[in-house]
């Protein structure tokens, strides 16, 4: 009698190693696959971030001058002999030995003619260092973010529903974005676009005095350039100064990146007849994704779709940052803002907030068209070979 009795607990304490196990080999795949995935979103981001900002720059640097600069200054005339090649080429990208000159035309035309006979080719990518040495920091930033939330919405949706969570819809990008309704694509971007505005202010508000300001010892734009400039903020306004325009900044990336995620997805869900308000039919069943001309026009069209709702922001923002560095910081809030806004209507009339916006979708149709589809490929890649 006493065999069966002793048999049984020996069987419960091993059903329960058993358990016990499993367990612990579920939580290892688990932080193993959260690891992964990080990974994978982090690197995805990255391309995708060095892709876009070496089309985008130009543009941005023509922008953010068009916007800031109320009289640009006379194109320069160089005097330096051009009938050399080699010495012809060095001055076609940047000009040097020169006079001014007077000049005619519309407000755009003189930014970006003046631009270029004052600094050549290079003088495009004023400004450039900042954004180049962030591009690991803000694209993984805003991409994992992205992802993270994505994957935390889809959770409570499918918890709601009473549906159980797809694990292949977990680790693919497109296929999750077809599980999850527009709106959670729409506050998944917003979120991202929020967390990264504290990442992307400084770098903003020093990249904007490099594209606005005339001072000699920023003109070769080079990282001892972008160095001089972050510290003469620091040392004149403080870390206050460093987030200037942070308010403007804030809103403009939630809103903005908002929009230009959930723009990207339903393009894609006109594209196959489905749904724009209900998540995808696929319930985490393997499809195909558009077509990578498709997710180019997308992306083409959510980048001009972003920038035109936020554009009226980004102005006031770029007219804050763009202000002289002084030590006197003045606390920006949501009141200031809407007085900037008011004191530039009065000013300028309300074409001020879209001033320079055909260069902003000029730049956002190919800058937008690579952006996204660059980290579908490169996500989609990396999830079949990791």
């Amino acid at each position: 009698m006493s065999h069966p009795s002793t048999a049984h607990p020996a069987g419960s304490t091993t059903s329960s190693g058993v358990t016990t196990a499993n367990t612990e080999e579920n939580v290892s795949m688990m932080t193993q696959g959260a690891a992964r995935s990080l990974l994978v979103d982090s690197v995805s981001g990255f391309v995708s971030g060095v892709a876009a900002l070496c089309v985008s720059q130009p543009f941005d640097t023509v922008r953010v001058r068009a916007q800031t600069i109320d009289s640009p200054a006379p194109p320069i005339v160089s005097k330096v002999d051009n009938t050399v090649p080699k010495q012809a080429l060095r001055n076609f990208f940047s000009q040097r030995g020169a006079t001014t000159t007077s000049w005619t035309g519309g407000h755009l035309y003189n930014t970006i003619n003046g631009t270029f006979q004052g600094y050549g080719v290079m003088g495009f990518y004023r400004g450039i260092v900042p954004p180049l040495l962030a591009t690991s920091i803000i694209s993984t930033t805003v991409f994992s973010t992205f992802e993270i939330v994505k994957r935390r919405l889809y959770e409570i949706q499918q918890t709601r529903h009473a549906a159980p969570t797809s694990m292949v819809a977990m680790g693919s990008s497109w296929l999750l974005s077809q599980n999850l309704q527009l709106y959670s694509i729409f506050l998944a971007g917003s979120c991202s676009g929020f967390f990264t505005s504290f990442l992307t202010t400084p770098l903003h508000r020093v990249k904007v005095q490099l594209q606005t300001t005339t001072s000699f010892q920023y003109q070769q734009h080079t990282v001892r350039s972008t160095v001089i400039c972050a510290r003469r903020i620091l040392r004149q306004e403080g870390l206050r100064g460093m987030y200037k325009g942070w308010s403007a900044q804030a809103l403009s990336e939630t809103i903005g990146r908002g929009v230009y995620f959930g723009t990207y997805e339903a393009m894609k869900r006109l594209h196959r007849g489905e749904d724009l308000v209900a998540s995808s039919s696929h319930h985490g069943r393997q499809s195909h994704d558009a077509p990578l001309s498709i997710r180019m026009l997308c992306g083409a069209v959510s980048g001009i779709v972003g920038w035109t709702v936020v554009y009226p922001i980004d102005v006031l923002k770029n007219r804050i940052q763009a202000e002289k560095i002084s030590s006197e910081v003045h606390h920006r809030t949501m009141g200031s803002l809407l007085r900037t806004g008011a004191r530039l209507y009065r000013n300028h009339g309300a074409s001020i907030f879209y001033r320079g916006l055909s260069v902003m979708l000029v730049r956002a149709f190919p800058v937008s068209a690579i952006a996204l589809p660059t980290y579908d490929v490169v996500h989609g890649h990396l999830e079949s070979t990791l």
